[in-house]
Formats: structure tokens, C-alpha cells, sequence
């Protein structure tokens, strides 16, 4: 708080804890310059009175109400502790059959996103069960998402790749938006594949 001709005025920061540091000797801001401090020995001045007046201020305050008021310097909420968590054991077929089912929309409330995720998952399993299932998806005329068709076809064409033949009649039967989409790939990755 200082007290200049009368009037109270509440200074903060650096500059206001030099003034109030000034006024206090009996100079005001000028009064420091004039008296024959040079710049330097100026600033060093208000920097140690301004670490003073902090210094104060977290006595008188404490450190909860400096937390309070300081933007950015609180430390994040530290929830419990969380436990990994293992990954889920499958018997064997069992992941197949969940992602055919996710595929087909058997259970309620599938999207279609999900439809998209396991019909692009089922070509790391090249078992028949999958394939009949792709080309059952693949080669329906009535199917209207041609996304699926195409995920479906890419599957196909990956396992066909994987097993080193591609299987003639199977990819007849495909509708020829799909039928394309598994020639384009296999054409890309495997094109010996086509020629035999």
C-alpha cells in the first residue's frame, strides 16, 4: 500500500514493489534515477524488491492461495491407479465367429462401421467358414453398400494371395463391382496370381 498525497493506491509486480520500495526511502519513481542511480543498479533494485514482496506474499497467503491464483501451475488430478488390463484369450475359431457375426449384422445394433472393421479384420483368418462368409457378402446383388462389397472383395483377394491361388469360380460368382475390386488388388500384389 502506498500513500501518495493522500490517496491510497494498491501497486503489484515488480515496478509497483520498486515504487512502494522508492516512496518508503523518501524518493518517488524518479527519486531513485535522480539520486544518482544509474539503470543497472536500478533494476537490480526493483528485482530484489519485488522478490521481497513475493517472498511476503507466500507467508502471508500461503501456498494454497498462490495455487489458487496461479495460472497453469497446478498440478493435474491424480486419479486411481489404473491396472493393465490383459488382453482376452480366444479358443480357436472363436474370433472368426465373432467378427462373421459382426459382419453379417446378426446382433442388434451393429453399425455399419463396425461391419466395415470386421470385413476388413477377417483376412488375417483364412479358414473356409471366412471365405464363405466375404463371398456371401461380396457376391449378394442385393447388397446397396458398395464400402462392404468392396471390403469384403479386398479380403478375399488377400487371402487368396495368402494362400498363393485364386479361387476361379469363387470370384465369378462375385458381383462385378466386387469381382473388380479383387482383380485390381491381386493385380497389384499378385499379378502371376491371375495369369495361371
Amino acid at each position: 500500500m502506498v500513500t501518495e498525497s493522500g490517496v491510497d493506491v494498491v501497486v503489484a509486480g515488480e515496478l509497483g514493489a520498486a515504487f512502494e520500495t522508492a516512496s518508503r526511502a523518501g524518493r518517488g519513481l524518479t527519486g531513485g534515477l535522480a539520486s544518482g542511480m544509474v539503470g543497472a543498479e536500478w533494476g537490480r533494485q526493483c528485482q530484489r524488491a519485488g522478490r521481497r514482496h513475493r517472498q511476503r506474499d507466500r507467508r502471508e497467503l500461503g501456498e494454497k492461495a498462490l495455487e489458487i491464483f496461479s495460472i497453469g501451475k497446478r498440478k493435474p488430478r491424480q486419479g486411481p491407479a489404473k491396472r493393465p488390463v490383459a488382453p482376452r484369450e480366444y479358443r480357436p475359431g472363436e474370433q472368426e465367429d465373432l467378427l462373421i457375426g459382426i459382419l453379417r449384422g446378426t446382433a442388434a445394433g451393429v453399425r455399419m462401421d463396425e461391419r466395415y472393421d470386421a470385413a476388413s479384420e477377417l483376412e488375417s483368418f483364412p479358414c473356409d467358414a471366412v471365405v464363405a462368409a466375404l463371398a456371401e457378402i461380396a457376391g449378394d446383388p442385393a447388397q446397396s453398400d458398395e464400402t462392404l462389397v468392396a471390403l469384403c472383395a479386398e479380403s478375399l483377394a488377400g487371402i487368396w494371395i495368402h494362400r498363393g491361388a485364386v479361387d476361379r469360380d469363387l470370384l465369378a460368382r462375385l458381383t462385378p463391382y466386387g469381382r473388380r475390386e479383387a482383380e485390381r488388388m491381386v493385380a497389384a500384389l499378385a499379378p502371376e496370381l491371375l495369369t495361371r
